[in-house]
């Protein structure tokens, strides 16, 4: 049996630490003693994280960050859109998203979206329902596409392709994108990408890999010239490779492949 290697050298990193230009929102929540809905900020806080491209600070790291006094400075702000922004700079955020619940025999519900910078709301939404009602995920979700652009809920990583070969075409999912040394590519994730390394002379290379939001994969593609490896063996195989979120495969390493005899 002969020894073939096919190199790839993985790594995840925040696409936040890559990227350094994801927006932060930071969720703020005033009730006026409704006690009604405990868990919506908790909630909402869950689908920002899961399904929009951004940084999300909920009520309980901004109390963190600026201490007991928070709430308090949250109802003196009332309807002020500066001074919610003031607090927004203090939080380090680019938004603020404020929760406001009333209860007048039905319980009121507004979420106002408001840019730090610019100290403007960016989108406001009302909602009233009757007392002891809940909200569905669905409904949430739907709450939210009302303030927020299309952009916001598209989510990327990034896959950086290298090679021991200058000059091979490289193609993803049969579409030509350039060729190696090739510039990191950001693309739509979560998806499975096929990709395809070519050059005159040398065996052509196959992959496919499962994409995850908000990391960054590297793909070190080794190839081989022409005669080194016996055909119909590794090389012509499509290995699959599933890397989640936050969890780092082979760092630093190497994934060996022995062909079969």
């Amino acid at each position: 049996m002969k020894l073939f290697f096919l190199l790839l050298t993985l790594w995840t990193l925040p696409l936040s630490a890559a990227a350094g230009n994801r927006p932060t929102i930071a969720v703020l929540e005033y009730r006026a003693g409704v006690a009604e809905l405990p868990d919506l900020a908790d909630r909402l806080v869950e689908l920002l994280r899961s399904k929009s491209n951004s940084d999300v600070l909920s009520p309980q790291d901004c109390r963190r960050m600026m201490g007991a006094g928070l709430d308090a400075r949250v109802s003196e702000c009332k309807e002020d859109i500066p001074c919610f922004a003031r607090l927004g700079k203090k939080l380090g955020a680019s938004e603020i998203l404020v929760i406001r619940m009333t209860e007048f025999g039905t319980v009121l519900i507004n979420i106002n979206r408001i840019l730090v910078a610019k100290q403007k709301t960016a989108g406001t939404v009302d909602l009233d329902i009757k007392l002891g009602g809940q909200l569905t995920k669905l409904q949430i979700y739907q709450l939210l596409r009302k303030i927020y652009p299309e952009e916001s809920f598209r989510r990327f990583g990034t896959l950086h392709i290298t090679s021991n070969q200058k000059g091979a075409t490289v193609k993803l999912d049969a579409r030509t994108v350039g060729q190696t040394p090739i510039e990191p590519l950001k693309l739509d994730a979560p998806r499975k990408y096929s990709i395809q390394l070519q050059k005159p002379g040398f065996v052509p290379f196959q992959a496919t890999v499962d994409l995850v939001p908000n990391s960054r994969m590297r793909l070190d593609a080794q190839l081989s010239p022409v005669g080194a490896a016996p055909s119909g063996v590794w090389y012509k195989r499509w290995w699959v490779i599933t890397l989640a979120a936050g969890v780092v495969l082979a760092a630093g390493g190497t994934i060996w492949y022995l062909n079969q005899p």
